[in-house]
């Protein structure tokens, strides 16, 4: 027995030592494969020399573990057959992974930084087309009839539009999608500047005061009936040898064909050139399309008719109207005090959407969207606004110079905003009175009554928590009516009558508009949109045999 213990535990030690010197293979070879660590670029991701002493400091590891348990006794008795000890054999396949992971490192370049605030890259070409289109979206021509690119613009008091709204625009939009790309391509624009931060563009310059576009503007005809190849880009090819054009508009109509209902262009045009010249040019060259010569007609002289249709292409006609009461005069404005400081100081009352400032003069004028915000400003300081030191006055534009101050703005945006004004409520002033003194029970019709046996010329009555409120057919009316009974006996009661103005005037007519839009456009003699064949049955009577004096 002992001799056979003596040779298991030589067997044993013969073991050991060989798995040490597989160990000092293993941390030899990891030494002769792995390359010298490279020089590093600045900023890649991980140095290879520490992979390299980390994989040295492992094999080290295996190493230290082999000879623990050489160290360790051999147990005294074994298993016949015991298999041969495998973890030498899973410490090499160890430090072959790490050996191969620490290659694999070496050989993954690091990533590369992508600067911030860089533009996609487009072509020279590319960039030409988006600065031709946004020049046309700001030029002059277009800029004026956009009503969309007039108001938005108006309601940055720098007269900035956002690229992220430009870039909505289909036909810039399949150019490129990139704010950046288009801040670039549009810097050498003499229309457009964008500004510093690069993500709001503006007009370099305001739209002339004078707007002679119709004396360079013809209706061209013979660019055929239903045409699928006549664009806004064939129309400028045609007329390209004669001068610029600065704006073009095909004509289309309303057409059922079987029942389903589609736009069909007549074959006639709206062509505005940049110059009279090129007008006059293409007018007496009479160019051909398709084999025919087209024919021309100046549009000062004529009303815009459609060809074929009969009817008339709806063209922006000035009538000179304007939002009444919607502008704010600010004077004794601190000379330092910037627009925005301004606005910010009166928004608890309403926001402004436009402000222009005069500096070096001491005046503002504020422009808000209502006539009622404009008022709730206009009266919310009657001993002035304390701002940058001093006391600013506020007050409401009203005649000539609120109508001064409107013929600077561009027309068409005067107009759409004349045109919400009266949708939203404008009203003639003067013709609201109000009374007080009314018995809880007083029904409106007897209120009415009491008011046109005094010779009041009434339109519109109501009654509210005892407060009665008319509406006359004329300023002359109201001002008649309160200078004869500005009280009088009802019964026992005493009914005392005043002028309803301002703000308290303004608040009334938006509140009537709102409850008209909510009826469906009813008025005072009733709906305007209901279906005149359409009613309720069995809700009507008939009373006959009345009294000759009984009132309705």
């Amino acid at each position: 027995p002992r001799h056979s213990q003596s040779r298991k535990q030589s067997t044993n030690t013969l073991k050991m030592e060989n798995n040490k010197r597989k160990a000092e293979d293993i941390e030899s070879e990891a030494k002769e494969e792995t390359p010298p660590p490279k020089k590093e670029a600045v900023g890649e991701s991980q140095p290879v020399k520490m992979e390299t002493e980390n994989n040295k400091r492992k094999a080290e590891d295996i190493e230290s573990e082999a000879k623990d348990k050489e160290e360790t006794p051999a147990p005294k008795k074994e298993a016949v057959g015991e298999s041969q000890p495998v973890n030498m054999e899973n410490n090499k396949r160890k430090a072959e992974d790490i050996e191969s992971e620490a290659k694999d490192k070496e050989e993954t370049p690091a990533p590369k930084k992508e600067a911030v605030g860089e533009s996609k890259p487009v072509s020279a070409e590319t960039k030409a087309k988006i600065l031709k289109q946004v020049d046309f979206y700001f030029g002059d021509s277009n800029f004026r009839r956009d009503k969309f690119l007039l108001e938005r613009t108006s309601q940055d008091p720098e007269g900035y539009l956002p690229l992220s709204v430009l870039l909505t625009f289909q036909k810039l939009k399949a150019l490129t999608e990139d704010p950046l790309t288009v801040a670039e391509a549009v810097s050498s624009s003499e229309i457009v500047e964008v500004s510093e931060c690069k993500t709001k563009i503006k007009r370099k310059n305001a739209l002339p005061s004078v707007d002679d576009s119709d004396k360079r503007t013809a209706y061209v005809k013979g660019l055929g009936f239903d045409n699928p190849d006549m664009s806004v880009d064939a129309l400028k090819t045609i007329f390209a040898p004669f001068g610029e054009i600065g704006w073009c508009r095909l004509i289309f109509k309303n057409t059922n064909d079987k029942g389903e209902k589609k736009r069909t262009f007549v074959g006639t045009a709206l062509v505005e050139f940049l110059t009279l010249e090129g007008m006059e040019k293409a007018m007496d060259a009479r160019p051909e399309y398709k084999g025919k010569r087209l024919s021309f007609e100046k549009k000062k002289d004529r009303d815009a008719t459609a060809a074929g249709g009969g009817g008339k292409a709806k063209e922006l006609e000035d009538d000179g109207s304007y939002p009444k009461g919607w502008v704010v005069k600010a004077t004794n404005v601190h000379h330092d005090a910037e627009w925005a400081d301004l606005r910010d100081a009166l928004k608890e009352h309403a926001l402004a959407e436009f402000v222009d400032q005069k500096k070096g003069e001491g005046v503002a004028v504020l422009r808000f969207s209502s006539r009622v915000d404009a008022l709730k400003v206009a009266t919310a300081h009657p001993d002035g606004l304390e701002f940058h030191g001093q006391r600013v006055a506020l007050a409401a534009l009203a005649g000539a110079e609120e109508e001064a101050y409107w013929q600077g703005v561009p027309p068409a945006l005067r107009l759409a905003l004349a045109a919400r004004d009266k949708e939203e409520g404008q009203y003639e002033e003067g013709l609201l009175l109000k009374v007080t003194g009314l018995k809880e029970e007083t029904t409106w019709i007897e209120f009415k009554n009491e008011l046109k046996e005094r010779g009041a010329e009434v339109r519109f009555t109501q009654i509210e928590a005892g407060v009665g409120t008319a509406r006359l057919t004329s300023k002359e009316a109201a001002d008649k009516f309160l200078a004869d009974h500005a009280s009088f006996e009802v019964g026992e009661a005493t009914w005392t009558v005043e002028r309803i103005e301002g703000l308290q005037e303004a608040q009334y007519y938006k509140s009537y508009a709102e409850k008209r839009r909510e009826a469906g456009g009813a008025g005072d003699g009733g709906g305007k949109n209901r279906d005149q064949d359409r009613y309720k049955k069995g809700i009507v009577l008939l009373a006959s045999e009345l009294p000759d004096k009984m009132h309705w």
